[in-house]
């Protein structure tokens, strides 16, 4: 319980020992001792020693008996501490090897390896450490000059007792080169040995990446400095510049790009309205992710204003992740701007004066009209139309002319207000706004200024002089309430219209619309600007598919009591400004129509009328626009041109029909047949199409003879590449011997009369009509027969106009009733004596006297 020796020096003279004293003596124990044993500071066990044959215990013995058991404690003690220091060194043995990083020991100053881990024999290449235990690192290094290295930083090591190096290429044993950083610590050893402790980690992928960072910076670095586009780095929401290129700093007109980092984007914006743009960009771009606009406006160093496309990409900040950073790239486009400005302005200008054309009138009407109904002020347009200007081209020339035009338009824009605008729509016809007018006297003395100004005389290029004037109509806005310049600009050319046809006895040059032109409209004009125009479509058949193809757009007028007036009650009192005014509102509702029915049917083409009195510059610029605003192919529009009989002879009228075949539609001569100038001309017009007069077809019943001119029609055609509409085809009968002759497309009654929308809607939904094989009709054999006929003679190349057809068929019928070859000799007879016939009577119309009989 001591813990302490007990020591029996004899088992008769102990009477503590009396218990024990008899069995001890039956085995001969005379003495005895008990002696603890301890292992790690505690007791482990008792360790007894007994004496026989009379021995007693004295110091010599009790001094052994203490160091004996002493000894093993000790030794137990140092049994232990190998046991721990065995496990201590597997765990460590096991921890290097779990290290991520290469460790190894080596000693100095031999730089021998005494100790490394599995990471560092991965690292070098090898699978086991005999492979590098004990031997020098030289091995590690490619050449001396890196070993010295290696040993100079193992000497700081050594010195101060740790250090790092980075990127240290290091050899494995294959030969190859990996880079690591190395951190070392010196290990005080109890030997006197020095020694430290190396951390190697592989940073060959790192120093790869880093060396493509840097190579991809140098790149970038390079770019930024080289490109002509403008790069520029903006933190948000500060919006201040972190990064420059030289093209920013160029396009911008800094020297430095420290004149530039640092400061706000606000300095290159001019205006707030740009400044509006651009943050309503970046707010787009840091929502989604990028963003561009074009045409930009900025302000250079020196303040001059430039246009810039600009286009932006969001980054984060990688030191801030608060702030948000976009990436500009910004392009230069002042001269296409400029250009772009150039040919919008251009688009919107007469090419000869140089004054706004039509197109810049709307535009300006549109505002115009906005400022007078906020305002509540009157705004009158005026048609202005040059008196007797057509004389001065014919007797000076058009170079006379255009320059006369140059002049009226400068006097006009000298003499107008400020707040005034004029326009020229064409040929002599100009277009006044006058704004800010409080009633009729102030427009007066506006018309009249520019009347003085426009009667002064005009020099000549050969120093003569000549002096012209002009007629005015007069619309204004709010005596006619409308925000459609069309409507205003009809009653101007309808007051113009009143003005020009009572020159003689008119008090002023100019009319007003409203004060005398409403009181002298008849009944057709005050149903035509009254909105009382109904589109009728008369459908166009292909007769080789039986499908309709086309329509025809055909003007009604609707009266007062429901009737639906037809073109030959109302045309007669409709004057040619009347007439444009009918076309322009029949095609703008057919149009629509045409759009409308692709719902129900294939696409239709579509053709209307043209009456060549109407064919102007003002015309076709109103065609033109109309097209612009249609999605339909222009080559579905056909307009039909009426054919008059000095139309082909006017030079203006084929310029006019040059321009509208350039807008893209189809042309169509009328009426073909009805006047024999253009007939003769056809081969010279831009024309696509052919109407013949459907007159020759009407009468077919009653003078089939006539079959004869519209297979010459369909030759003609044919020759000239033309394609034939046949009009007027009004019985069974006609369609019969239209079919028989093979006439592809045709048009009359007798298919389909006009019908208003709903009406054609039901008809172009009915099956198509079933294909004819035979004629059907006494008329469709009577052409059947001239078909076959002219095959006939254009296989012996004789003209079929000089046979007389009852004579030939009869000869024809001989021949087939007694079928022998001589009986060609009958019919060459036959074409002699119509020759003949045909030449004596020539002879005798022309006073010649006859021949002798042959």
């Amino acid at each position: 319980r001591s813990q302490k020796p007990v020591y029996n020096f004899s088992f008769e003279g102990n009477p503590q020992a009396s218990p024990w004293a008899a069995e001890a003596l039956r085995h001969g124990f005379t003495a005895s001792a008990t002696l603890p044993i301890f292992r790690n500071g505690l007791l482990w066990a008792v360790m007894g020693a007994y004496l026989g044959d009379g021995d007693t215990i004295d110091a010599e013995i009790e001094k052994i008996l203490n160091d004996l058991s002493q000894d093993i404690g000790f030794g137990l003690d140092r049994l232990d501490l190998t046991h721990r220091e065995r496990d201590a060194n597997a765990f460590n043995i096991a921890l290097l090897n779990s290290l991520t990083v290469g460790v190894n020991v080596m000693r100095y100053p031999d730089r021998v390896i005494e100790r490394i881990n599995d990471r560092m024999l991965a690292l070098a290449g090898v699978s086991s450490h005999e492979a590098l235990v004990g031997l020098s690192s030289r091995a590690y290094f490619d050449d001396e000059a890196a070993f010295k290295r290696a040993g100079e930083f193992a000497q700081e090591v050594l010195t101060t007792g740790h250090g790092k190096s980075r990127d240290v290429p290091f050899v494995k044993t294959d030969g190859s080169v990996i880079f690591m950083d190395i951190s070392g610590q010196r290990i005080d050893s109890v030997d006197g040995i020095a020694r430290i402790v190396w951390t190697h980690i592989d940073v060959t992928e790192r120093r790869h990446s880093e060396q493509i960072i840097r190579e991809l910076s140098e790149a970038r670095a390079s770019l930024l400095a080289n490109t002509t586009a403008g790069i520029s780095l903006v933190r948000y929401p500060e919006r201040i510049f972190t990064e420059v290129n030289q093209g920013f700093l160029k396009i911008m007109g800094y020297t430095h790009a420290d004149e530039v980092l640092g400061q706000t984007t606000a300095q290159i914006y001019p205006s707030l309205g740009e400044n509006h743009r651009i943050r309503s960009l970046a707010k787009q771009i840091l929502q989604s992710g990028h963003g561009h606009i074009r045409d930009l406006c900025l302000v250079r160093h020196d303040g001059q204003a430039i246009y810039a496309d600009v286009s932006g990409q969001s980054l984060r900040d990688a030191t801030n992740p608060k702030h948000a950073v976009i990436v500009w790239t910004l392009v230069d486009v002042s001269e296409r701007y400029r250009l772009t400005r150039a040919l919008a302005d251009q688009a919107q200008r007469d090419p000869l004066t140089g004054l706004p054309n039509r197109r810049a009138l709307e535009d300006e009407f549109a505002k115009a009209i906005a400022r007078a109904q906020r305002h509540q002020r009157m705004l009158a347009m005026v048609m202005l139309d040059l008196d007797d200007f057509k004389p001065i081209n014919d007797t000076y020339g058009h170079i006379e002319g255009d320059r006369v035009l140059r002049v009226i338009a400068e006097r006009l824009q000298a003499h107008l207000r400020r707040t005034d605008f004029v326009a020229r729509l064409g040929g002599d016809e100009f277009v006044l706004l006058i704004e800010d007018a409080n009633n009729w006297d102030e427009i007066s003395t506006v018309l009249n200024k520019l009347s003085e100004a426009i009667q002064l005389p005009l020099p000549l290029e050969d120093g003569r002089h000549i002096q012209v004037s002009f007629s005015a109509g007069v619309a204004t806005y709010p005596h006619i309430d409308t925000d459609n310049p069309d409507t205003l600009m009809r009653a101007a050319d309808q007051a113009l219209y009143e003005n020009k046809a009572h020159k003689l006895d008119r008090l002023s040059f100019w009319t007003c619309y409203g004060q005398n032109t409403q009181q002298r409209q008849n009944w057709a004009q005050s149903l035509l600007y009254a909105g009382g125009v109904r589109v009728f479509y008369q459908p166009i058949m292909d007769n080789l598919s039986r499908r309709i193809v086309g329509i025809e757009a055909l003007a009604r007028l609707s009266a007062a009591d429901g009737r639906i007036l037809p073109p030959a009650e109302f045309l007669p009192q409709l004057t040619t400004q009347d007439l444009w005014a009918l076309t322009q509102q029949l095609l703008t509702q057919a149009l629509g129509d045409l759009k409308a029915l692709e719902q129900i049917h294939a696409p239709l083409w579509l053709s209307f009328n043209l009456d060549p009195q109407n064919m102007s510059d003002t015309s076709i610029d109103w065609l033109r626009d109309t097209l612009a605003h249609t999605t339909l192919p222009a080559e579905r529009i056909t307009v039909e041109i009426l054919e008059s009989s000095n139309f082909s002879e006017q030079q203006a009228a084929l310029s006019h029909l040059a321009e509208l075949k350039e807008l893209g539609v189809m042309l169509a001569l009328d009426d073909v047949g009805s006047a024999y100038s253009s007939l003769l001309r056809l081969r010279d017009l831009p024309v696509d199409k052919i109407k013949l007069d459907q007159g020759f077809v009407r009468g077919l019943a009653d003078n089939p003879e006539d079959i004869q001119f519209v297979k010459a029609m369909m030759d003609l055609a044919t020759g000239l590449e033309l394609d034939l509409v046949v009009e007027g085809i009004e019985t069974d009968d006609i369609l019969d011997a239209m079919t028989v002759l093979g006439v592809q497309t045709l048009q009359g009654y007798g298919i389909a009369r006009p019908l208003p929308m709903p009406e054609l809607i039901d008809f172009l939904q009915q099956p198509a009509r079933a294909k004819r094989v035979h004629p059907t009709s006494l008329l469709g054999l009577y052409a059947k027969q001239i078909h076959i006929h002219a095959l006939l003679k254009s296989s012996i190349k004789q003209n079929p106009g000089l046979i007389n057809q009852k004579q030939f068929h009869q000869c024809l019928a001989l021949q087939a009733t007694r079928g022998t070859a001589a009986d060609w000799v009958a019919i060459n007879a036959l074409e002699d004596q119509i020759f003949t016939a045909l030449i004596e009577a020539y002879r005798a119309q022309q006073g010649h006297k006859a021949s002798p009989a042959y």
